[in-house]
């Protein structure tokens, strides 16, 4: 089947790029920036990428990430997501939120994000003076990821709490990892924070579960409604600061089961993600 992806970063080593390339590996579908009029179908990776009104040649597709918030900044990519998602044959989504507003425009999918179990591995925790609580990803304008939690709780916690983060444009002490050592910021910590108010994932929460990490997450955030509460995977009132800390605080206290905390990830592979998605493509070529 000759499916092309539309993909204007599919070379890097962030989180589009790395789903992209795992899907060209396994199912041989080939990635540009632009469409493939000589393709079975195109996949435009994200939905933003579906800028082509009159290109009609093949069946299209999306991978429908989050939807922005209402806010006049993201009021342009949100319009996007809903132009977008009535004009495709086929939408695709990592978040059973988004299936169910998705699935009225007609054929939908939900595939959750893979992360790479081979590579985020448990190792032998170190004992730190105080507990490192740590954060990931890279911040946007609009306050999405919650960057404002993170700020009050390092300058409201620092005492008791070491705040760190990786990616970049968080207020606090921030690592830039190349992607060869990232599980090792992973590895340095006690517990991993999200606190987005808008994703897809988010990937950054499997990573830290396939480490072994405990998480603390936010409910009713992209895909996090499908983590189970669990010792040591604890949720919160998503954007509620006081519920964020009572979340920590119940997650530090938690036994450290690090193979528990790993098998929650364990579903989410690398093998699952391209079978999923050549399935779901072999269904609507046809």
């Amino acid at each position: 089947m000759n499916v092309h992806i539309v993909c204007p970063d599919h070379k890097s080593d962030w989180i589009i790029a790395r789903l992209v390339k795992h899907l060209m590996k396994s199912n041989g579908w080939t990635a540009s920036n632009e469409p493939d009029p000589g393709a079975e179908a195109n996949v435009f990776f994200p939905y933003c990428q579906w800028r082509y009104s009159r290109f009609r040649k093949t069946v299209i597709a999306a991978w429908m990430t989050h939807l922005e918030d209402e806010s006049v900044e993201h009021g342009a990519k949100r319009k996007r997501w809903f132009d977008t998602a009535p004009v495709l044959d086929l939408r695709v989504t990592p978040s059973r939120m988004y299936y169910d507003l998705l699935r009225h425009y007609g054929p939908t999918v939900l595939i959750p994000h893979p992360v790479e179990l081979d590579k985020f591995v448990i190792v032998k925790p170190k004992t730190h003076p105080k507990p490192i609580i740590g954060v990931a990803g890279r911040v946007y304008s609009g306050g999405r990821k919650g960057e404002s939690l993170v700020r009050r709780l390092y300058e409201e916690q620092g005492n008791c709490w070491e705040v760190r983060a990786a990616g970049r444009g968080w207020p606090v002490p921030t690592s830039k990892y190349a992607w060869s050592r990232l599980q090792e910021f992973y590895q340095s910590l006690d517990v991993f924070l999200c606190t987005s108010l808008v994703e897809g994932g988010p990937v950054t929460v499997l990573e830290a579960l396939a480490c072994g990490k405990r998480v603390v997450i936010p409910w009713h955030v992209g895909a996090m409604d499908e983590i189970p509460e669990y010792s040591g995977a604890r949720h919160y009132e998503a954007g509620n600061y006081a519920s964020m800390v009572d979340a920590i605080k119940l997650a530090l206290d938690d036994e450290t089961r690090p193979k528990a905390m790993r098998a929650i990830a364990g579903e989410y592979t690398v093998d699952r993600w391209c079978r999923r998605w050549r399935e779901a493509m072999e269904e609507i070529v046809g």
